[in-house]
């Protein structure tokens, strides 16, 4: 309830915090402004979709280059557990861009039809395509 009235300074502009969100985390500005960081995700999902989504895409493309640059760097030695633990963050930006901005999402087939041969062996083959809403095609 407490987030409706510290985020209502804003007047559903969204470009206060998401610039902060350029350098701060959701945490850091969610406690500067009383409320949890759910609430804050709540009201910048309702108020700014599109920016949210860009934003968010952003971070974790920054964050995939940053496990990248780490993994490439020949100066620094890391152990193996340093190495799992870029490596996954690598991964969770990759599948948090697959979800929310389609970057590095699985490839979607096109669905649309399922096929059914019958064999009957007294007449001739008969092929049968059944669509999506049951509708019978010969």
């Amino acid at each position: 309830m407490n987030a409706g009235k510290a985020l209502a300074e804003f007047n559903g502009d969204a470009s206060i915090i998401l610039a902060r969100l350029q350098t701060e985390s959701a945490r850091q500005i969610a406690a500067d402004l009383g409320i949890s960081h759910v609430s804050l995700y709540a009201w910048l999902l309702r108020n700014c979709p599109e920016e949210w989504r860009s934003l968010s895409t952003a971070v974790q493309l920054a964050k995939l280059h940053d496990a990248q640059s780490s993994l490439d760097d020949n100066q620094v030695v890391m152990d193996s557990t340093t190495v799992s633990r870029v490596r996954e963050s690598a991964r969770i930006a990759m599948w948090n861009m697959s979800k929310t901005s389609g970057i590095y999402a699985d490839k979607q087939e096109a669905a649309g039809m399922n096929v059914q041969v019958i064999i009957n062996r007294d007449e001739p083959a008969e092929v049968r395509v059944v669509a999506n809403d049951d509708t019978h095609l010969t």
